[in-house]
């Protein structure tokens, strides 16, 4: 079974509750995705992002790309090569609109939360 390049697709979920009424759902995912980019999460769908390099003082800012630890010579900050080696996972915009993203304190993945509803996330 092929995907489609630049896609991602899900091919099993699991779902199961808790004796704490702790919903707990998993997902396998099979992603094509295009060189320069790698499996993740928009918008709580699975997709290929761009594995750009982002300014850490302008996080919605991408520069062109650089070796880790060069710095840009227009600002002279470090620049990180990418989301999935620095752990920055709120970078790909996992969460739905209106949601709170918030990376795990192991770093293992990220938690979106609105109310008193947290969906959690972590990378296998």
């Amino acid at each position: 079974y092929q995907v489609k390049q630049g896609t991602c697709e899900v091919v099993a979920i699991h779902r199961c509750c808790n004796k704490n009424k702790i919903e707990e759902r998993s997902q396998t995912v099979k992603c094509s995705c295009f060189p320069g980019q790698v499996a993740g999460t928009t918008r709580a769908r699975p997709s290929c992002v761009e594995v750009g390099v982002t300014d850490p003082c302008h996080p919605h800012r991408r520069s062109r790309m650089h070796r880790p630890g060069q710095t840009d010579p227009g600002h002279g900050r470090q620049l990180i090569a990418s989301i999935v080696a620095q752990k920055w996972w709120c970078q790909m915009q996992p969460c739905m609109d209106g949601e709170e993203c918030k990376v795990l304190p192991d770093l293992t993945g990220w938690s979106c939360s609105t109310g008193n509803k947290v969906k959690t996330t972590k990378v296998g």
